[in-house]
């Protein structure tokens, strides 16, 4: 906070006296000019209870003062340095004995000369300016320490030896005052009547013999301190003169009487009014109006900073300062005053009495650097500087802040002042600013102005009626009665003011803001506000917000690069992140999309294209990572890429095992080159679908063998069931019959009757694997398949029958179906001695013995 001013006013005071002793001479036309000589009272030039107060400077003050005012003085005659023997006086009617020592400092030949003839020691020195400058001067002579006071020096004669030297000039010129006012009636100038008063010496040297020329002024005499000086310097200062300031006038001026009030104002203050004797009439004053303070503790004493006085009683203590005046400070004011350092202090003098604080029950006191309040509740504590002039403006006790609960406090690079209403802080660069309420509970928990800086404006109401809020110079504090206060900060804070603040689509904030890997976010009624170096503040919300926070928010999908925001195709919202996108529909919820599946999406049109919106998050899947869409999902592995697949395949695809078992997709999903389908190219096989097959899967070398007969093209049309295991091999069901494949035989196909039969019979387990695809018989007419356990023939007359065995050797020995058999009528039967398999003319009978026997038909 600024230092108290009047510091400042009571140095600037010395160095004005500084600059007015910047030569020898008292009379230098170019010094400045501080006081007012149009206060200069001719009758009145300084009271009695002034000139003659001897307590108002200790020996340390003068010697102080004499530094200060000699700073550009050099050599052992300078006043500040200056020391003499002086020798004991004893008491007489007008002075105290003096006890005499070895060298003495002038200070202490000074406060000992005033002490013993009861003369002011600022007035002493005031004469020693006036008559030969020796206060101010930069190297005073021999001549002027002679004659230092000018006293037994008239004006018309050569100075009398006698009385030479600091000390002699300072007692007898001491002395001489008192003999003024001891016998005013052996003296030319008196005091209660008017005097006729030379402008200057009637000497021939003025060409005022008689007083002819320059002429007399009528004085009133007040007081027997003025009369001392006319009696000790006889002259009255002419219109001119005082006109002149410390200048010079015109040759019947004179400047004696005027320079000692020149000087002592502009040094020490009032000629009118002495600390010790204002202290004594403050208290008659005070007990006159009722204010008893009881006993005095002490004398009157004026040791105190910068030339003041006090003096204590059992019920206060008075304080007294030229600047301020004579004012009482008492009770547990005085207490918590002279805890600060009373005058010495930071609040300085007392600038007035106490005084009952109005609208309330309590007191206080205004010093020069602040005020002291009390009140029974609260105590007493000091509030200064702007601090104070804040809480005046605000009310003062009366007004919301209500009494200071604390002093004046230091903290981090300012002030504050705690009260019942809340705080007021005080920084250079913001002023002074008040919190209060949950407001200031949250800034001081949040570690006030070391962490959040300085309130730059008063807390307040929001411009939405529904809550309260104080600005900072490291963010803002908002509090609802249902969110309680929270701090926003930095670039969240810009943010969310741009997003029109508790009235724009965040509402208030429910969090504090806080630290997240990378950056930092806020929490709020209506979403988050997420910041890093990177991205800058994006704000997220609602279920978008919801899935984020759930999926690990910036540590596992890093910071939002733009604001959510409705879909392209409305009826929607999105997100995008560094790590991924997130979008919601009211079908869906709310889902993430990464990576290069995210990009694929995005190529496809995202929700807008054919997967529509994810229902699921990415997910890991063996090799690498799926998301689920409305229209299918998207696969990804480093091998193969994204690629998606859609309805009956995907779900035949997941079915089956997805990538786990059948590997990712090669390439999307897409229609069969005919039309009327639709197929899946996967690593593990091709999946292949048809409105009457349903969706099924093909692999290995049946997929090679389905894809040279020309898939769905060729004569096997679209699966009709999966691949599976079969003893010995797989096989896979076709529309147009079925791919049998074994290591042995490698794939071939088997259709129509010719499988119907095949299967009826036991399939592979019974017959094993097709030798070669079926194909018509070398007559034509029919049809044939080639088995690992026998043949089977088809004809439209006879229908399909299998031959096996010697049975089947001995049949094509007499020509096969275009010998005298022809087409197999009906299956192997057993019977008796063997087993008979019948043709269209004739039969064959197989003994056990594997012999064959050719029967006629009939």
């Amino acid at each position: 906070m600024p230092r108290p001013r009047w510091i400042v006013a009571a140095l600037l005071a010395l160095g004005l006296g500084v600059a007015f002793l910047a030569g020898i001479s008292p009379q230098r036309p170019d010094l400045h000019e501080a006081a007012d000589l149009r206060l200069f009272n001719a009758g009145n030039i300084v009271s009695d209870g002034v000139f003659y107060d001897p307590t108002t400077m200790t020996a340390q003050a003068i010697q102080d003062f004499l530094v200060v005012k000699g700073a550009s003085c050099s050599g052992d005659r300078c006043l500040k340095t200056f020391r003499q023997d002086t020798w004991t006086r004893p008491a007489d009617a007008f002075c105290a004995a003096y006890q005499g020592a070895g060298g003495e400092s002038a200070a202490a030949i000074i406060h000992k000369v005033g002490l013993a003839c009861g003369i002011n020691p600022r007035a002493l020195m005031v004469i020693l300016q006036k008559e030969q400058g020796l206060i101010g001067s930069r190297g005073p002579s021999a001549y002027a320490i002679e004659r230092a006071m000018g006293y037994a020096c008239p004006d018309a004669s050569v100075c009398d030896s006698r009385y030479f030297g600091l000390y002699n000039q300072l007692y007898s010129a001491a002395h001489r005052f008192k003999e003024y006012r001891a016998n005013p009636a052996k003296f030319n100038y008196r005091a209660g009547m008017t005097n006729s008063i030379n402008y200057a010496p009637m000497t021939a040297e003025y060409d005022n013999i008689g007083g002819t020329r320059c002429g007399k002024a009528s004085v009133y005499i007040q007081n027997q301190a003025t009369a001392g000086l006319y009696n000790y310097t006889p002259y009255v200062p002419n219109q001119a003169a005082l006109d002149a300031g410390y200048g010079t006038a015109n040759d019947c001026s004179t400047y004696g009487n005027r320079n000692f009030f020149l000087y002592f104002t502009d040094w020490f203050g009032s000629t009118q009014s002495s600390g010790g004797a204002a202290v004594l009439d403050k208290n008659s004053e005070l007990a006159f109006a009722g204010v008893q303070l009881a006993a005095p503790l002490e004398d009157a004493t004026c040791t105190l900073p910068y030339d003041g006085c006090s003096r204590a009683y059992a019920g206060g203590t008075i304080f007294w300062h030229a600047h301020t005046g004579a004012h009482v400070v008492r009770g547990a004011i005085l207490e918590r005053y002279l805890a600060l350092g009373g005058p010495a202090g930071a609040l300085g003098y007392p600038v007035g009495d106490d005084a009952a604080a109005p609208f309330g029950t309590g007191y206080y006191t205004y010093f020069q650097g602040g005020a002291i309040y009390w009140s029974a509740a609260t105590g007493a504590h000091e509030v200064r500087g702007a601090i104070l002039d804040a809480w005046r403006q605000a009310g003062a006790q009366a007004g919301v802040l209500g009494y200071p609960v604390g002093g004046d406090e230091a903290v981090p690079g300012g002030y504050r002042t705690r009260f019942t209403g809340g705080t007021t802080y005080w920084s250079a660069g913001t002023g002074a600013r008040t919190i209060r309420g949950a407001l200031l509970d949250k800034f001081e928990r949040s570690g006030g102005p070391a962490a959040l800086g300085y309130p730059v404006i008063n807390d307040g109401a929001t411009s939405t009626g529904d809550g309260a809020y104080v600005d900072l110079t490291g963010g803002s504090i908002y509090w609802t009665s249902a969110t309680g206060a929270r701090v926003v900060r930095g670039d969240i804070l810009a943010t969310y003011r741009a997003l029109g603040a508790q009235a724009g689509p965040m509402g208030y904030p429910t969090g504090d803001d806080m630290a997240v890997p990378g950056g930092y976010k806020t929490d709020f009624r209506g979403g988050a506000l997420y910041w890093s170096a990177a991205t800058g503040t994006k704000g997220v919300r609602g279920a978008l917000q919801a899935k984020y926070e759930a999926l690990g928010g910036p540590a596992a999908l890093g910071f939002p690069l733009a604001h959510d925001g409705a879909t392209t195709t409305g009826g929607g919202a999105t997100v995008r992140l560094q790590g991924g996108d997130l979008f919601w529909s009211p079908a869906t919820g709310a889902h993430v999309v990464r990576g290069a599946i995210l990009a694929t999406y995005r190529s496809l049109g995202i929700q807008a294209g054919p997967m529509g919106f994810p229902t699921g998050d990415d997910m890991a899947v063996p090799g690498g990572y799926k998301t689920d869409f409305q229209g299918g999902a998207l696969y990804w592995s480093a091998a193969t890429g994204t690629k998606g697949v859609r309805g009956a395949l995907q779900a035949k695809y997941e079915a089956l095992g997805g990538p786990a078992a059948l590997g990712f997709p090669l390439a999307h999903d897409g229609a069969t080159t005919t039309g009327g389908g639709a197929t899946v190219r996967l690593q593990g096989g091709d999946l292949f679908w048809s409105p009457a097959t349903g969706a099924h899967v093909v692999r290995g070398a049946i997929l090679a063998t389905y894809r040279s007969l020309g898939i769905q093209a060729g004569p096997m049309g679209f699966p009709t069931g999966d691949d599976m295991a079969v003893p010995g091999g797989y096989k896979t069901d076709f529309q147009g019959g079925a791919l049998y494949w074994s290591a042995a035989t490698g794939t071939k196909g088997v259709r129509g009757a010719l499988q119907a039969k095949y299967e009826a019979l036991g399939g592979p387990a019974a017959l094993g694997f097709p030798l070669a695809h079926d194909g018509a018989t070398t007559t034509g007419g029919g049809a044939v398949v080639r088995l690992q356990g026998g043949e089977i023939y088809w004809s439209p007359g006879t229908g399909a029958h299998v031959v096996r065995g010697a049975t089947l050797a001995r049949w094509k020995q007499l020509g096969g179906h275009a010998g005298s058999l022809g087409f197999p009528v009906g299956d192997p039967t057993a019977v008796a001695g063997g087993q008979r398999t019948d043709f269209q003319r004739g039969y064959l009978l197989e003994a056990s013995d594997g012999t064959v026997q050719v029967g006629a038909a009939g």
